[in-house]
């Protein structure tokens, strides 16, 4: 049997020849095989500090031998002295190593004198040692009446209603503890009213009593959140309610149906949201325009619960509208101290994202409560913003995209219902917009720094045209609501040729080019629908009657028709009446289309508004009345009310004059409160 080669130590690291050669080394000491073969001296790194093991018997270490023992498995360097550790470690060996000393019997007779402890006190059993720590109030129990549970608002953002409870921080006091004397009242009355204008506002805490100072807990000092005139009231009950509502029902409501991605309104409005009301929590205040979007979908929601209540659904009897009322004046005050420092300071102090939503929202709170008459100077305000900041954006994120694209998507609807008021009143320097002022769709939607190879043959063949922003939110074709767009400048321009011209008819000779291209236009145009990734497997891109939403689309394309007809070539309203019966179709199969795939979305009013305005037929006139009224049911927007006010205005107003073709935007010009009419 052969012998076996002698073991050789092996050295921690490599040497360093092979790590200079980058060659692989064994370790093996003295000298490694590739130093070996080479005929060099292996120089090997040093061993890192050992730890000291002490002797197992610490008699020796008490008669003074304390010479360590080296320890192969050491790393680390020891934290006593060789001696300290065996001294400790002897008199805790000695006063265990008694017959009659075990750890258990100290511990219990530590347990039977411990509450006989009184002041500074000491019990000393062995190596344990008990005293009486002093009882001061918790932390946890101080600061809960003076300052927020940090981890609200995260439960806030998942679950708005359910991981909230009563007892928490909604019902927490934001009060000082002690009540102000009256001279203090007095100060505090008279910063209230230098500061009405909330203008650079700097909260400062009040003064604390000299007791207080003197207390020797700081932290069972109370410590008042400082807050602006507009927050005295703020309410965190309120707040979970109305945001509450907000999010569970008046986010579906915004689009016409269904989509399968999340909405600009859960990306970018309720993280907003819940931002600012961490900041106030905290602070005490925010920024305008954040401030401004909380105080408007405060609104919203408002207008809402108090338009539920009007039909008749259970609701906690409370005067919402009034509070609706009341928010979007806070609002608006806010709103304008952004935009005023907008255009004062000439550079943006706040995001650009900031301003536009607060804006949009206040267009909203116009659809909701049906009070529309202010809804066309927040458009002409983004109009000017997006004019100003945004379109100059070589680079527009997703984000801006989206919020450009609710822009257009309101602007074209509140466009198409007013073209006679926009006429009349251009000359008269109202401040009613102009639809030939609304910036150019592609410079809004699109990102003028994305670029395509267009040497690459194959990748151009095989590039489809991703779903822009607005498709995503509004399920409706980029394509049509430009012919919406196209036909509401068209017939713009015709009405005011025949203000300007009222001698002699309008026979469109200067625009006969334009109206034919445009009707050729409308009457080609296919619904063709864009392969969507999140959608189920079977979708086809040719959309049939049961491909959801093709009804919606329908209808609005069959109101376009109506629209086009009307508005640009004013033919008789009995040649419209098969695109008014189209429409009417189109929209209660579509509300079937719903309620089979259980979608809570809201209607669009403008189809049926446009369908109503020109049915001639006590059939069709009922059934977009009763459609406008469980519209308005389902929803809690008054805009459908509105509506159907407005259509009754018209049909009245042509059955007392005997004329049919009488334009509705002349007979709602009449009126004052249907003026502005925006039909989203």
């Amino acid at each position: 049997m052969a012998s076996s080669s002698p073991s050789r130590s092996i050295a921690e690291g490599s040497c360093f020849n092979c790590r200079a050669k980058k060659v692989r080394c064994d370790r093996l000491l003295p000298r490694c095989s590739p130093c070996h073969l080479r005929g060099l001296t292996c120089a090997t790194p040093a061993a890192p500090p050992r730890m000291l093991w002490l002797r197992p018997w610490t008699m020796s270490c008490a008669d003074g031998d304390s010479h360590p023992v080296d320890g192969t498995h050491a790393r680390r360097q020891p934290l006593f002295r060789g001696d300290q550790q065996a001294q400790d470690a002897a008199d805790l060996v000695s006063l265990l190593s008694r017959p009659t000393s075990s750890i258990a019997p100290l511990i219990e007779e530590i347990d039977c004198h411990a509450e006989a402890i009184h002041g500074d006190e000491m019990i000393v059993k062995g190596p344990f040692h008990v005293f009486r720590h002093e009882c001061v109030q918790g932390i946890s129990s101080t600061m809960s009446s003076s300052l927020p549970d940090l981890d609200v608002f995260p439960s806030i953002s998942d679950a708005i209603a359910q991981d909230l409870d009563e007892e928490d921080i909604l019902q927490l006091p934001w009060t000082p503890a002690s009540p102000p004397t009256p001279k203090e009242q007095t100060n505090v009355n008279e910063t209230r009213r230098q500061n009405a204008q909330m203008a650079n506002i700097q909260p400062s805490l009040p003064v604390l009593e000299e007791e207080r100072l003197c207390s020797p807990h700081p932290l069972e000092l109370t410590i008042p959140m400082p807050r602006v005139p507009d927050l005295d009231d703020f309410s965190m009950t309120t707040a979970k309610s109305l945001l509450h509502h907000y999010q569970k029902m008046m986010v579906p409501f915004h689009t016409p149906a269904r989509v399968n991605r999340k909405t600009p309104w859960e990306i970018l409005y309720i993280p907003n949201v819940l931002s600012t009301i961490g900041e106030i929590m905290l602070t005490g205040n925010s920024g305008n325009a954040k401030v401004a979007l909380l105080f408007a979908l405060f609104a919203v929601s408002a207008f809402s619960l108090d338009s539920l209540r009007t039909h008749g659904q259970h609701l906690e009897a409370k005067d919402w509208r009034c509070l609706g009322e009341i928010y979007r004046e806070k609002a608006t005050v806010r709103l304008k101290l952004s935009l005023r420092n907008l255009s004062i300071a000439r550079s943006k102090k706040e995001k650009y994202k900031e301003i536009l939503m607060p804006l949009l929202s206040m267009v909203t709170i116009c659809v909701v409560s049906g009070d529309m008459k202010n809804a066309t100077h927040y458009l002409q305000d983004l109009e000017k913003i997006i004019s100003r900041h945004g379109i100059p954006k070589v680079r527009k994120s997703r984000k801006v995209q989206m919020l450009h694209s609710i822009y257009l998507y309101l602007r074209v609807l509140t466009e198409s219902t007013n073209i006679n008021n926009t006429s009349s009143s251009s000359s008269t320097g109202d401040d009613i917009v102009s639809c030939n002022r609304i910036p150019p769709w592609d410079q809004l939607l699109r990102d003028s720094s994305h670029t395509y190879d267009l040497l690459d043959l194959d990748f151009m063949q095989s590039l489809s045209p991703p779903r822009s922003p607005f498709e995503e939110i509004y399920s409706f074709p980029e394509s049509l609501f430009k012919l919406i767009l196209r036909t509401t400048q068209l017939a713009g321009d015709v009405e005011k040729l025949r203000i300007y011209q009222r001698a002699r008819n309008t026979d469109h000779d200067a625009f006969a080019s334009a109206v034919k291209d445009l009707e050729n236009s409308i009457c080609e145009w296919e619904y063709q629908q864009s392969p969507d990734p999140l959608a189920p497997d079977g979708s086809a891109s040719l959309p049939s009657r049961e491909t959801f939403p093709y009804h919606l689309v329908q209808a609005v394309h069959s109101a376009l028709f109506i629209y086009f007809y009307r508005c640009v070539r004013d033919v008789n309203a009995v040649m419209l009446q098969p695109y008014v019966h189209q429409t009417i179709h189109h929209l209660l199969e579509y509300d079937k289309q719903k309620e089979r795939h259980k979608d809570q979305s809201a209607n669009t009013c403008w189809p049926g508004f446009i369908a109503g305005c020109e049915a001639t037929q006590l059939q069709a006139r009922r059934q977009v009345s009763e459609w406008l009224e469980q519209s308005a049911r389902s929803s809690g927007i008054r805009m459908f009310t509105v509506a159907l006010k407005a259509v009754r205005k018209v049909w009245n107003a042509r059955s007392v004059s005997g004329d049919h073709n009488l334009p509705w935007g002349s007979i709602l010009r009449e009126f004052s409160d249907l003026r502005v009419l925006v039909l989203s």
